[in-house]
Formats: structure tokens, C-alpha cells, sequence
């Protein structure tokens, strides 16, 4: 499934993404599939098989 996972910390600055070749600004808008929250970062998995 094409995703694309964002790291963001608490501020919701944009740390990392992968896959890099992706424009995330147009996918950040998308309800994430999973969010994950470790305290210090927050992890974001986004389906975007729709959209590519």
C-alpha cells in the first residue's frame, strides 16, 4: 500500500518523511491512517494509493 510517514515533533514542525520524492505538503491535509505518539515525537502514517 503506497503511504507516506511523517515525523513531527510536539510543536508540529516537520522533522523527516519518507518516501522524500513526494510533495507532502499536498498529503498533510489527509486524515492519517495511524497516529503514533511517543511523548517527544509523533508519527503519521498516510494511505495515499488514491493519489499518486
Amino acid at each position: 500500500m503506497p503511504e507516506v510517514i511523517v515525523i513531527m515533533n510536539k510543536n508540529g514542525d516537520i522533522l523527516d518523511f519518507s518516501p522524500r520524492s513526494l510533495d507532502i505538503s499536498k498529503f498533510l491535509s489527509k486524515k492519517p491512517n495511524e497516529i503514533y505518539d511517543d511523548g517527544e515525537l509523533i508519527r503519521l502514517r498516510i494511505d495515499i494509493a488514491n493519489d499518486v
